[in-house]
C-alpha cells in the first residue's frame, strides 16, 4: 500500500510513519508534504492508496486541495479540529482521527478502510457521520491546567486564560491579568483540549480566546492582523483562509 502524509508538524507525521511501519510492514509512505501547493503538485500526477491529511496546514485550510485538484484516493483526517468532521466526509474520508494520534485511533482507521472496501453502503456512512456528531456534542474539554510555580505546580481554570502562544520549542498559557506560565502540552494538542466555541487558532504560533481578540486590522490581500489583549510584543497575522473562518467563527 502506497500512502502519502500530508502534515505540516515534523514529529506528528514522523508518529503516523512508525504507527503505520509498526501496523503496516508492508506499507510505503511516498511522500510527507507539509502545504497545500505541494500537495496539489503531487496529487496531479499521483494517486495513493491512501492519504493521511492534516486540516490546518502551514499556508492554509487542506479542504483547499480539493477545490483545485480531483482527489480519488481515500483519506484519514488527523486533526486537532473536530468541528470539521462532517466536511471530511463529503471529500472521501474514511476516518477522523483528533490528535495526539495513537496506534489504536490508526489501527481503527485502517480497518474502517478496509470494511468500506468489502462493503461500502450509505447507510455505514450516515451512522458513521452520526456516531461523530454524538462523539463531538459529548466531548468534555478541560477545565484546568497544571502550571509550574517555583518548585511546585498550580492549576490555572481554562476560565482565567486569555490565550496560549508558542515561541520556540516553548508553550506557554497567558492569564486575563498578563502572567505567563509554561505549560508541558503542544499548541496543537492545547488546541483539541479546549472547547473550539471559545479558543481559536488565529496562527500557528498563538491560540486565543474569544472575548480577547480585541480587534482585526487589515493587513495584505485579504489578512488581517489581530489584536489581543493582554498585548503581544509580535504582531500576529491570520492567513487569508483562516482569516474568512476566524470572521465567520467571530459572528456566531
Amino acid at each position: 500500500m502506497n500512502i502519502l502524509i500530508i502534515e505540516d508538524e515534523a514529529i506528528a507525521a514522523e508518529k503516523i510513519q512508525d504507527i503505520l511501519i509498526d501496523i503496516l510492514p508492508s506499507a510505503r509512505v511516498v511522500a510527507i508534504i507539509d502545504t497545500i501547493d505541494e500537495s496539489i503538485a503531487f496529487l496531479k500526477s499521483k494517486s495513493p492508496d491512501l492519504i493521511f491529511l492534516d486540516i490546518e496546514l502551514a499556508d492554509g485550510s487542506s479542504f483547499e486541495i480539493f477545490d483545485r485538484v480531483e482527489v480519488q484516493s481515500p483519506i484519514i483526517f488527523t486533526t486537532a479540529y473536530n468541528q470539521y468532521a462532517i466536511r471530511a466526509f463529503e471529500v472521501n474520508s474514511v476516518d477522523y482521527l483528533l490528535k495526539p494520534i495513537t496506534r489504536q485511533s490508526v489501527s481503527k482507521a485502517l480497518a474502517n478502510l478496509q470494511k468500506m472496501k468489502d462493503s461500502f453502503s450509505y447507510q455505514a456512512l450516515k451512522q458513521s457521520i452520526t456516531e461523530l456528531q454524538l462523539k463531538a456534542e459529548s466531548r468534555k474539554y478541560k477545565g484546568s491546567f497544571l502550571v509550574k510555580s517555583g518548585t511546585g505546580l498550580i492549576p490555572v481554570e481554562t476560565s482565567d486564560i486569555a490565550y496560549f502562544f508558542a515561541s520556540d520549542k516553548w508553550v506557554y498559557l497567558v492569564t486575563v491579568q498578563g502572567k505567563e506560565h509554561l505549560v508541558n502540552y503542544s499548541l496543537t494538542e492545547i488546541d483539541g483540549l479546549v472547547d473550539p466555541d471559545l479558543f481559536f487558532r488565529v496562527a500557528r504560533n498563538y491560540l486565543v480566546k474569544r472575548q480577547h481578540i480585541v480587534k482585526l486590522n487589515p493587513y495584505f490581500k485579504g489578512q488581517v492582523s489581530v489584536e489581543i489583549s493582554p498585548t503581544t510584543k509580535e504582531q500576529i497575522v491570520v492567513s487569508r483562509v483562516r482569516t474568512r473562518e476566524l470572521k465567520a467563527w467571530l459572528q456566531r
